[in-house]
């Protein structure tokens, strides 16, 4: 175990780090501790020697891991022509999920829905299937933030080589069908029990999209609701089909094989023909893989007298899934899942002895506890979040996934066989009701925390291994408050940070094609739309916003303010919401019935905060600064939507910032006829209008503003052509000095009394383009 954990320690460490620096520190200090490990725990030189060995190849991997090209792929329409992996998967929204193998790279297309509904012939490809495909087709290039995700290397971890969409069914044609065997009958078998699942759910879409991530391992079905309501209160691991699954269908399979009259020679090979049909049936995720990994080794150990203890075949397994697909260690589902499993088989004992309870709830409180410990760190490290509410909610919920499997597994099989299934239908229905109930009333939610280092991740999972064989009871307990007190240092996160002095501070984040500004100065913070429109399973909110507040230590915002409706502005404004305290949220006059802010009005009533229609007049003061709306006035429902944008005015005694929206030539006229005193338009930053498009930002309106500083939010190589040439060639006339998250990523620009600097995360101080003299 200690030599496996020593190689995937340093594979792990080095890959999640970027400074070509850090494997050579790393390695100093791994011999350092060694050679105390040496002295004071008198272990074996040769045990020593092997442990720094094999994490120096760890390293070296991981380094090499760090070479490959995490810059994404361009998106381009073209014909592809290849050979269907699996069955398609029918979407809670519609759209199918169509896997293809093209020259030996995976595509994962969806399929568009149209507007008769899905197309039956989508469905009906099998394995081996050719297809001749017009999709749009690349893969994502990562966002240009601190700790910002790499989805082309996630994607890659999962097998997957490109993604895309395709238009309509009508683009996907069969050319020719695929010869029948093992990987097309099992497809067949998919859909008979997919179909079975349907009969059981009637039509209902939450549980049927629930029973499938359960019981079959498909998890597009979903709908996005209850996913969410899953994550809140900490039970999205439910969906994943695990050890628990494997372990279920091992057991009553290998139970009725030991009743058959059948040769031993059946019997020894019928545990690893049943973990194959099941890794077949249900997919290749890591938690399937994990748990087939371990049940095999275990199995062949014993089998030939070479039994070992649960943890060492935990790290077996994790070292034999690396060595075969060495790319599997990026894959969060893979960190996650043996990171929940070593928690539990290295501190379910030592957590037990600690609390004095009954078997029930002491047993499940302390597996459930011990998984916390274990998943927490990387939870932090690679979605930004913690949710504590789980240590409750599992204790709930284990029985209920308990009674879900031993019922749904029954039910599936008899419904897809056309036999009545004898009431676990109904069972498994109502366990999944109850489960999704148990979610909406969970005591808590997703917890917003800043990504930790590698230092700290480190610390924290080496204290782990410790505490499963303290060497005394002082040490235990010595672990057990470093312990303690880590993990407080990794929930609480940094200190909200303050500006004085009227100190004003801006940073636009890249979020793609959509925008997202954070203005602060003393104690508050003003959140002007949260990006969005990435993809529908993707919350830019989420996974890219979220993160960054975090970062800087927000953990309250003032007012959080969407300009206008369209999705790239304000699809991200849920997950904020929340995810952190939020005193106002200000929309446009008029808009608290559109279909992408009526839900942010329920959620914000839901939690008690107030929602103000910012019409031109409406002030918000601060310790120091104030926000004003300057537009859009009364009477203006013929002006488009961009038009009616929010335009605000932050200004401290340092400075002022003005964030339009996405107002155009046509709004922009009517704020200056609409302004009484032109001076209050000016601004030493201007957020560019509309991402910099061709029709904003006109030559009167930037007169009247007369930045210092313009800053553009746009994606890079969107398919708008933004920000306009025209446009810049404007900004760049004034003066003013331009820069825009397309080409300098996240931006930072900062006021005071003394002057001004402007960072970028991808060109340092040297951000922007300097207005033309």
């Amino acid at each position: 175990m200690i030599l496996a954990g020593c190689y995937l320690a340093g594979r792990v460490a080095t890959s999640m780090l970027t400074d070509p620096a850090v494997p050579v520190i790393l390695a100093l200090v791994v011999l350092g501790l060694s050679a105390v490990g040496m002295l004071v725990q008198r272990s074996p030189a040769r045990t020593t020697l092997a442990c720094v060995a094999l994490f120096l190849v760890g390293v070296a991997h991981g380094n090499a891991d760090l070479q490959e090209d995490d810059s994404g792929v361009p998106f381009v329409e073209s014909e592809i022509i290849g050979r269907v992996l699996e069955m398609p998967e029918l979407s809670a929204g519609g759209d199918t999920i169509l896997r293809i193998d093209v020259d030996g790279r995976v595509y994962r297309l969806k399929v568009r829905r149209s507007m008769a509904g899905s197309d039956d012939r989508i469905l009906a490809l099998r394995h081996g299937d050719q297809v001749r495909v017009w999709a749009r087709t690349g893969l994502p290039a990562p966002y240009a933030n601190p700790s910002a995700d790499r989805p082309a290397r996630s994607l890659r971890s999962a097998g997957i080589h490109r993604v895309g969409t395709v238009k309509s069914a009508r683009l996907v044609e069969r050319m020719a069908t695929g010869e029948t065997g093992l990987l097309r009958q099992v497809d067949f078998a998919r859909a008979r029990f997919r179909t079975g699942l349907d009969r059981i759910c009637d039509g209902d879409a939450d549980p049927r999209g629930l029973l499938g991530a359960m019981l079959l391992g498909d998890r597009a079905g979903l709908l996005p609701d209850t996913v969410d309501r899953l994550r809140s209160a900490g039970l999205v691991h439910l969906i994943a089909v695990s050890g628990l699954h494997v372990g279920l269908i091992l057991l009553l399979a290998l139970g009725a094989l030991n009743r058959l009259p059948l040769p031993i020679g059946f019997r020894f090979l019928g545990a690893p023909l049943m973990l194959a049909g099941v890794v077949l049936l249900m997919g290749t995720t890591a938690s399937i893989l994990r748990a087939a990994a371990m049940a095999l080794i275990a199995g062949w150990g014993n089998r030939f007298g070479r039994s070992a203890g649960p943890v060492n075949i935990m790290a077996a397994a994790a070292l034999l899934l690396v060595t075969l697909e060495p790319s599997s260690i990026h894959n969060a589902g893979f960190r996650l899942s043996f990171a929940a499993t070593a928690g539990i088989l290295l501190l379910y004992r030592p957590l037990r002895r600690l609390l004095p309870l009954p078997a029930f709830p002491g047993a499940p409180l302390a597996i459930s506890i011990a998984a916390y410990l274990g998943t927490a760190p990387w939870t932090a490290a690679l979605f930004g979040t913690v949710a504590p509410v789980s240590l409750l909610s599992n204790l709930c919920s284990a029985p209920l996934c308990g009674v879900i499997l031993l019922s749904g597994y029954p039910a599936m099989f008899l419904s897809a066989a056309g036999l009545p299934t004898l009431g676990s239908g109904t069972v498994a229905l109502a366990g999944c009701r109850w489960l999704i109930r148990l979610a909406e009333l969970a005591p808590g939610s997703v917890q917003q925390v800043p990504a930790p280092t590698v230092v700290v991740i480190t610390g924290l999972l080496a204290l782990i291994p410790l505490l499963a064989r303290p060497r005394s009871a002082t040490c235990r307990s010595f672990l057990l408050l470093a312990l303690a007190m880590a993990m407080t240092c990794l929930h609480l996160g940094k200190l909200p940070p303050v500006l004085r002095g009227g100190v004003l501070e801006v940073t636009v984040p890249d979020v793609g094609q959509g925008q997202a500004v954070l203005v602060r100065s003393g104690t508050g913070a003003v959140l002007v739309d949260a990006g969005g429109s990435r993809s529908a399973t993707f919350d830019v909110g989420a996974r890219v916003v979220a993160p960054q507040l975090s970062r800087i230590g927000i953990r309250r915002l003032d007012v959080l303010a969407i300009s206008h409706e369209h999705l790239d502005h304000a699809a991200g404004a849920g997950a904020i919401l929340k995810r952190f305290e939020v005193g106002h949220l200000w929309i446009p006059p008029g808009t608290a019935s559109r279909a992408a802010i009526r839900p942010l009005v329920e959620l914000a009533r839901q939690r008690h905060v107030p929602v103000v229609l910012a019409a031109q007049g409406t002030v918000h003061r601060g310790e120091g600064w104030t926000l004003s709306s300057l537009h859009p006035g009364n009477g203006l429902e013929h002006l488009s939507v961009n038009d009616r944008s929010l335009v605000l005015h932050f200004r401290t005694e340092c400075g002022a910032v003005l964030l339009p929206g996405d107002l155009e030539r046509a709004g922009e006229q009517v704020l200056l006829e609409a302004v009484s005193d032109p001076g209050s338009l000016d601004a030493d930053l201007l957020l560019a209008g509309h991402h910099g498009a061709a029709n904003s930002s006109s030559l009167p309106f930037l007169a009247a503003v007369s930045p210092r500083i313009v800053l553009i939010s746009a994606g890079r190589g969107n398919r708008f052509g933004h920000p306009d040439p025209g446009t810049e060639d404007r900004f760049l006339s004034s003066p003013a000095t331009v820069a825009s998250t397309h080409r300098d990523g996240l931006l930072s620009w900062r006021r005071d009394r003394s002057g001004w600097t402007l960072t970028g995360y991808t060109t340092g101080e040297s951000a922007g383009r300097p207005a033309r003299r």
